[in-house]
């Protein structure tokens, strides 16, 4: 009887944090990243990001935390660039900023214009470009001026929440295998 109770109660915890999680990755969603001031943290992610990609190693990198991840934003040749971290703070992955203008892929395009973000402006727009991983990140504004950060896969799929669609299952348990990813591209 007592095993009984133990798993419920087990279940209900279990439960709980899950619904703590939801409620952090919608929070995320819905509040402006936060500045990141653990110094230890965003010192360790900078010396992982120095080791992927020496060109950032004279660069100054901007920390955020998200709510569901960490964030560096930084810019080479005049092109800016956002490697993202784990909650752990291990390697997920780079993007570039790019227009929003017709450069962009078609199926990207075709769904965002079917999306129910359509009726937004898209006012920045950013690609992955690690060579074994394919997605989007758009920052968009509507009329009230309130801004909605969402996430597209490689096939122009919407959500509110970054995937880890693309990654190796040997890259999904660490995230920082350096050897699986070419961080001195700038296209």
């Amino acid at each position: 009887m007592q095993l009984k109770s133990d798993e419920k109660e087990s279940q209900k915890q279990k439960q709980q944090q899950s619904q703590k999680q939801g409620q952090q990755w919608q929070q995320g969603q819905d509040r402006e990243p936060q500045k990141l001031f653990d110094n230890k943290l965003s010192q360790r992610m900078e010396r992982d990001l120095n080791e992927r990609n020496s060109k950032t190693v004279n660069q100054p990198i901007s920390w955020n935390h998200a709510g569901y991840d960490y964030y560096g934003t930084y810019t080479i040749d005049g092109v800016d660039y956002m490697a993202r971290y784990d909650k752990d703070g291990k390697y997920i992955e780079t993007l570039s900023r790019k227009e929003w203008d017709d450069q962009v892929p078609a199926e990207v395009r075709s769904s965002f214009e079917q999306s129910p973000y359509k009726s937004q402006k898209v006012t920045g727009y950013w690609v992955v470009t690690d060579p074994t991983r394919k997605g989007y990140y758009l920052e968009l504004t509507g009329q009230d001026n309130h801004v909605s950060r969402v996430w597209s896969d490689g096939d122009g799929k919407f959500s509110s929440t970054p995937s880890y669609v693309g990654v190796s299952p040997r890259r999904q348990k660490g995230m920082s295998n350096k050897s699986d990813t070419t961080m001195n591209r700038n296209d």
